[in-house]
């Protein structure tokens, strides 16, 4: 074996380490956000919780335009169009067809927002994998991935219905995409970098 296959199936085994670790880590960030995302009914211990559930819910009756600007409006149409999936599901299988800020039982509504800070919440797991194997190395990658898989502030705000963690995945996705401006600088990277930070803005300011 010449030295130069030799090291290409050391980086080809090193790699294959690397996606391994990576997998577990986002099983892991995954699994502990998704259990327990019950928790607390039918009581409500976040206050920004029934807000945005009930503002996105108003877009039924209200329409598009929230008419309210007290908490960002992206949020809420991400939730709005999440429930308007949800209510058409219901109405093809017949369980339901009731307008759903009409619904006496909104549990599923919030399921519905906590589903998606699970979500959000595993991928930035993986974004920070990659903005720090882009600028650092692929053990300081895994290292970072995991910090925040099992960040008990970023695990608390990923079980509630809230804006803190789709806004967290909207700035480290801005920060990967300046991160690759660092060796290309493509007009793709600042596109996706600028609408990723306007929006994150929209989502919190």
């Amino acid at each position: 074996m010449t030295q130069l296959n030799y090291k290409r199936e050391k980086r080809v085994d090193t790699d294959r380490r690397v996606l391994f670790y990576l997998i577990l880590i986002i099983v892991l960030a995954f699994m502990v956000r998704l259990i327990g995302l019950r928790f607390g009914f039918p009581y409500l211990l976040h206050a920004d919780e029934p807000t945005a559930v009930k503002r996105a819910l108003l877009f039924f009756r209200d329409g598009l335009n929230p008419h309210w600007f007290a908490m960002p409006s992206c949020y809420l149409y991400l939730l709005h169009f999440s429930y308007r999936l949800y209510y058409q599901i219901s109405v093809l299988s017949g369980a339901e067809d009731i307008l759903p800020h009409l619904w006496v039982v909104k549990t599923p509504f919030y399921l519905i927002g906590r589903l998606w800070s699970v979500l959000l919440g595993t991928a930035t797991v993986y974004l920070v994998f990659l903005t720090g194997r882009k600028l650092y190395s692929s053990r300081a990658a895994l290292g970072a991935a995991f910090l925040i898989a099992v960040l008990p502030l970023h695990l608390l705000h990923s079980h509630y219905s809230t804006v803190d963690v789709p806004v967290t995945f909207l700035i480290i996705l801005s920060f990967f995409c300046s991160a690759l401006l660092l060796n290309k600088r493509r007009l793709s990277y600042y596109l996706l970098a600028g609408v990723a930070a306007g929006v994150a803005g929209g989502d919190e300011v």
